[in-house]
């Protein structure tokens, strides 16, 4: 038996566990359309005054965050971008503490199974993404998380009894 889901989609039963997303009939212009789309909207939130700079081809101020990025504006696709050391390594610049740099990022934490700092770094980044002080915002994100490392809980051990004065029971 199907399964109705609020947004009147299907899904069978062996399908059940499987990423909504994954299960769309989509193409893969279209959900890349949907994120460009939705990673404007935190930069154009955070970012106005280096956007105007940079699509004027101006010198981004000194006391911006994304100033050392070496920001450029993407007019195809009407985005802003860092320079990266590689020709076809242009990241994509996200605020942080943004909720939607925010959802992106605990996306890709839990597709991955809960990896850790570095990990999730590193795969956010493959993905085309680059998030302003992301060390700490990964820290943030990941320490909310329900995967976080438990305390250790410190346990007292039962003396043993002495040398040479052992007890037999018969």
């Amino acid at each position: 038996k199907p399964t109705r889901l609020p947004l009147n989609l299907k899904i069978n039963e062996h399908e059940r566990n499987r990423p909504i997303l994954n299960m769309c009939a989509c193409p893969q212009e279209l959900l890349k359309t949907a994120r460009l789309t939705l990673f404007r909207i935190p930069q154009h939130h955070r970012y106005r005054p280096e956007i105007t700079c940079v699509k004027s081809k101006e010198k981004v101020s000194f006391r911006s965050t994304i100033k050392r990025l070496c920001p450029w504006w993407d007019e195809q696709q009407s985005i802003m971008r860092m320079r990266g050391r590689l020709p076809a390594s242009s990241l994509i610049i996200l605020p942080p503490r943004d909720p939607l740099t925010e959802i992106f990022v605990r996306g890709v934490h839990t597709a991955h199974c809960h990896i850790a700092k570095d990990g999730l770094m590193t795969r956010v980044e493959s993905q085309g993404v680059y998030i302003v002080g992301s060390v700490r915002e990964y820290k943030r994100i990941i320490r909310c998380c329900i995967c976080r490392p438990l305390k250790p809980v410190i346990t007292e051990e039962a003396k043993l009894p002495l040398t040479g004065q052992c007890q037999t029971y018969l």
